[in-house]
């Protein structure tokens, strides 16, 4: 009796678990293209920033745009912002971060219809609200790419300007107080392209800035500096041909971790053009590097954190059967082993073609990755192929289907239209499949173990179970889909 009620108590605490844990892949439409760059978390849910075309009375133009959605990912306003004839623009990936006083804000830039490019601060509460608004011109070719908020509450920016030289950009880094009024600023450069993606506070206090420079070739470029940005070290990383600005995130233990694209074969590299990973000592030496080629076309990190002790990184893959442009999530130990990898697909995407800009962790130790899907065309829309917002919340292993996906190790899929009955079933168990291809059923129990396995035709198939009484996850695939979902066998 006792062994029973103790199995019974961890069956109804697995169930509880299970139950509890939200997740969701969701498309927000309006027949426009748009590009989704940043996520942030909220008191009731979150909100995806980026931008994208809208039809106004001047024609076409391009505002930044926000979909507020509550915690299931369920669309509550869309907010449209913007000097309208210009181009608005939100800043690279993961520009938005919260502020002390529980509100947002995002740098970025504005552009005129002649490419005049300014300065943008914007602070923004969990409406999608505008608390306040900055637009800065310095007098060239401004553009802010990446936001860090101070212990104080100060906001630091980092970008390029053309100010000094009004020919070439140089990195700028400014300071500004929480209402956005400025306080300081640095200048970095030297005769070429050279400005600044990302900034990461540092254990010493100071900045350590990711970004590219011209100084031979097209490069990666890593900044280290002091409190008030002046430079303390640099190092490049790159080839001889056009590389991709670096990624940077600072390591807790100490050091860095560094990603980016090369263009040309570098000495231990598999193929040309390739994405890289490194990881760094506090000098900017490095420690280990890992290249991830493309399989076909595409694969890039475009956003990574550190959350309890592990490395996290978000980008596009298209290395899958189906030779599609994926969203990609990674687990990592900060020696360079992977925990889990996971790729994902919206559902209606079309060209399947979707990735991912950004993500943070959620309050249930999951993760909201946001970043664009292609959709059908809208008939009504002046573009041939639409692109959405994309937001998709997964559980701590990183899987849409608690569980059955991340014990499996499965590749979560688009949703396969099947249907399975009766459940609860005392045996016998029908399964339908619309698309007339043939596929197979994985049944799971609730660690994760696999206990049934069949192949199903297309169409209608009856399967004779023999199981004990029970909660099961199941998997159905076909045709490169899935659908994931529990069976009581009583």
């Amino acid at each position: 009796m006792r062994t029973v009620m103790i199995t019974a108590i961890v069956f109804f605490v697995t169930v509880w678990a299970y139950t509890q844990t939200v997740t969701f892949n969701k498309t927000y439409e309006d027949g426009e293209l748009n590009l989704a760059t940043s996520v942030v978390i909220t008191s009731n849910g979150y909100i995806t920033l980026g931008y994208g075309w809208a039809e106004g009375t001047l024609g076409s133009w391009e505002p930044m745009k926000i979909i507020v959605t509550d915690n299931e990912g369920i669309a509550q306003s869309k907010k449209i912002y913007g000097k309208l004839g210009w181009g608005n623009y939100n800043g690279y990936n993961g520009s938005a971060q919260p502020t002390n006083d529980g509100n947002f804000v995002f740098s970025g830039w504005v552009a005129d219809a002649f490419g005049i490019f300014d300065f943008w601060l914007v602070k923004f509460d969990e409406s999608g609200d505008t608390l306040w608004t900055k637009t800065i011109d310095l007098g060239g070719e401004e553009l802010f790419y990446n936001t860090q908020i101070l212990d104080n509450g100060d906001i630091v920016c980092i970008g390029s300007t053309t100010r000094a030289s009004h020919v070439m950009e140089q990195l700028y880094i400014a300071c500004y107080d929480p209402n956005g009024n400025f306080k300081w600023e640095m200048l970095h450069g030297n005769n070429g392209y050279d400005a600044g993606y990302y900034i990461e506070k540092t254990l010493d206090n100071g900045f350590i800035i990711g970004g590219a420079t011209e100084s031979r070739g097209w490069d990666g470029w890593l900044v280290k500096t002091d409190s008030l940005a002046n430079i303390l070290w640099q190092r490049s990383f790159g080839t001889s041909g056009y590389d991709s600005p670096l990624g940077v995130v600072v390591n807790p233990e100490g050091g860095y971790f560094i990603w980016g694209n090369y263009d040309s074969l570098v000495p231990g590299a598999p193929v040309v053009g390739l994405t890289y990973l490194y990881k760094l000592d506090s000098l900017g030496v490095v420690i280990w590097e890992q290249y991830y080629p493309a399989k076909y076309n595409s694969k890039s990190i475009n956003r990574a954190r550190i959350y309890d002790g592990y490395l996290y990184f978000c980008g596009i893959t298209d290395d899958n059967a189906e030779n599609e442009f994926r969203g990609w999530f990674v687990k990592m130990t900060f020696s360079g082993d992977v925990v889990w990898e996971r790729q994902y697909s919206n559902i209606e995407s079309q060209n399947k073609s979707s990735w991912f800009e950004d993500f943070k962790q959620t309050q249930d130790d999951g993760f909201i990755l946001t970043g664009p899907a292609s959709s059908p065309a809208d008939p009504n829309s002046p573009f041939a192929n639409r692109q959405d917002f994309w937001l998709v919340k997964v559980d701590i292993n990183g899987c849409l289907y608690p569980t059955t996906a991340c014990v499996t190790g499965i590749t979560e899929t688009p949703t396969l239209q099947a249907k399975l009955y009766p459940n609860p079933s005392t045996g016998a168990l029908t399964i339908e499949l619309p698309n007339g291809k043939g596929g197979s059923i994985a049944l799971y129990n609730l660690l994760g173990q696999g206990v049934y396995s069949a192949p199903i035709a297309g169409g209608q198939t009856t399967l004779a179970l023999n199981l004990p009484p029970g909660l099961y996850l199941y998997r159905i695939g076909s045709g490169g889909k899935a659908v994931n979902g529990k069976l009581l066998v009583e």
